[in-house]
């Protein structure tokens, strides 16, 4: 939120967290566009219908039990959603799960399945894309040298063989939906 309100997107901010140690740390950076910050249980947002111009769920989707409930859920309150998740279900699913479930992650994803789940969850899918990770995210992971080739691996097979390239080594997916 606070990287959004120094690009000047959004006249009014407003945010839902799920733990109150969450709620916490944003009130903390004092962002001066913050119109509102509420808990919630991750499934029932207590704002009106049609609240929002624009809803991000970047990095959430791939945490939550009943994403249909949380998607449908996030439609009501927003016009348009953007939704980010990473796509980890590749060839070596088994690794993935071991390697994202410290993190939480109990969703995984391919291009697919990620279009369905939004698709079934009545949002209507404006812009679907499939990126890596930026360069910085794999220096900060692998180093200077390695993090660049890793990068330049990532993006360069997506660019030269989409498919294989997804079914072999974990992407993000980034979506900009219509909701109803």
């Amino acid at each position: 939120m606070d990287k959004l309100n120094k690009k000047g997107l959004g006249k009014a901010l407003g945010a839902v967290e799920i733990s109150t140690s969450g709620v916490e740390a944003i009130k903390v950076r004092k962002i001066a566009n913050q119109a509102s910050l509420d808990i919630f249980d991750g499934y029932h947002i207590p704002h009106p219908d049609k609240s929002f111009d624009l809803g991000l769920a970047i990095h959430v989707v791939e945490h939550v039990e009943h994403e249909r409930m949380f998607l449908m859920e996030a439609a009501r309150v927003c016009k348009k959603l953007y939704i980010e998740v990473p796509l980890e279900h590749t060839r070596n699913l088994e690794r993935a799960i071991r390697m994202s479930g410290p993190y939480g992650h109990i969703n995984f994803y391919t291009p697919l399945t990620f279009e369905n789940l939004l698709k079934t969850s009545g949002l209507k899918v404006e812009r679907q894309m499939t990126f890596a990770h930026d360069l910085a995210y794999e220096q900060h992971l692998a180093g200077q040298s390695k993090g660049w080739v890793k990068y330049k691996l990532r993006t360069e097979f997506l660019r030269f063989a989409p498919k294989t390239a997804v079914r072999t080594m974990s992407y993000m997916a980034g979506a900009l939906c219509s909701t109803r």
